[in-house]
């Protein structure tokens, strides 16, 4: 598609340079070597920061596959609490207006993936709160990501988060 293409459809220049930025952000998800855990948190830091500030990230991010990935690395680095934490702020953007993105955080054992680093870090505020977003996001009007809340007995955790927590978000 060219330029002038994208920018008849509708997309600003602004639009159009975010979008270039964007490739390159993601595209470091996928290269060879793979990244040092130090730079995946900075990677998905950035990404976090592409869907607050930039809507249109998050279906470009989704039809690169941005879920799995993140939900790859939460996996493989359970130990690294600001990589979980960035991981939970992405996926509170990501699912925030978007059934596509919750279902499938959801299907994909995301929620189950966000209470394991809220048991595992439970004296972590920051993630504590990105995490209770994250889980906020992925339950609203999502009845199957409910049912994991309740069938992992996850209610009473989140409920003891929020009345520990030191500042409500």
């Amino acid at each position: 598609i060219s330029v002038l293409t994208v920018l008849a459809r509708g997309a600003s220049w602004h639009d159009l340079q975010w979008s270039k930025h964007l490739e390159v952000v993601m595209r470091l998800l996928s290269d060879d070597p793979p990244l040092t855990e130090r730079l995946l948190t900075e990677v998905v830091h950035t990404l976090g920061c592409f869907a607050t500030h930039w809507k249109e990230s998050k279906g470009q991010m989704a039809s690169h596959g941005i879920v799995r990935q993140l939900l790859a690395i939460m996996t493989k680095y359970p130990k690294n609490a600001v990589l979980q934490q960035q991981a939970c702020n992405l996926l509170s953007y990501l699912s925030f207006d978007s059934e596509g993105i919750t279902g499938t955080v959801t299907r994909n054992g995301g929620i189950s993936l966000v209470l394991s680093a809220m048991r595992r870090f439970q004296d972590d505020q920051l993630l504590l709160t990105a995490a209770c977003a994250a889980i906020s996001g992925l339950t609203f009007n999502n009845p199957e990501g409910q049912a994991v809340i309740r069938d992992q007995k996850a209610v009473d955790l989140v409920l003891e988060v929020m009345r520990a927590a030191s500042k409500p978000r």
